[in-house]
């Protein structure tokens, strides 16, 4: 089966730019502006991106547990995740004994900004769930005298922004625990459940 993607914005590492793309079987075969070819099907792409591959938004790459270490590191992580299609990682981090909660959002910063990210966090990661449902404390460096502890209920919610086309967000309900935290919120993980068609 072929596709002709029509008019989308494409983005590699090198370009930004309005094209076509022709996809046959499973492979990209043409990139070009207005392609003469004839597809089994056809998508109108105007005002929309087109990105090289999908975000994973939970991994736990080199992680440390129970004794050990993940299997994965960064690199071997995302050299396999890209031969399936996925190019992008929002990597999970554990948080040590006494950490603050400007410690976690310094640790977000640093991943956002390992992974060529940095100018994307318009938001900070978190923040305290518990008669309403957005209070204090918030996972934000401004946070450095609040302490991590068991049994806090926090939504952890970090996002990638894009100015001048729409924003990233997916949320977590989670209750710290003894060693690590419990997710509290079951809803679908998969990009195409957390994508909201316009």
């Amino acid at each position: 089966m072929s596709v002709l993607i029509r008019g989308g914005r494409v983005i590699t590492a090198a370009d930004d730019y309005i094209a076509d793309v022709f996809v046959e079987g499973e492979r990209i075969s043409l990139v070009g502006e207005s392609l003469d070819v004839t597809a089994d099907r056809t998508i109108d792409a105007h005002g929309k991106y087109l990105l090289p591959g999908c975000i994973d938004p939970h991994t736990h790459l080199d992680m440390p547990f129970g004794g050990t270490t993940t299997i994965d590191d960064v690199e071997s992580g995302q050299t396999s995740a890209a031969f399936g299609g996925t190019t992008c990682h929002v990597d999970f981090i554990i948080q040590p004994q006494r950490r603050t909660f400007a410690d976690a959002e310094a640790d977000v910063s640093r991943l956002y900004q390992e992974l060529g990210l940095g100018e994307l966090q318009r938001h900070h990661t978190g923040h305290g769930i518990g008669l309403e449902g957005h209070e204090w404390p918030f996972i934000d460096k401004g946070s450095a005298d609040v302490v991590i502890e068991e049994n806090m209920v926090l939504s952890i919610e970090p996002g990638l922004y894009v100015p001048g086309l729409a924003g990233f967000r997916h949320s977590d309900t989670v209750v710290v625990t003894k060693n690590g935290c419990q997710r509290l919120t079951y809803y679908p993980r998969d990009l195409e459940s957390m994508t909201v068609r316009l």
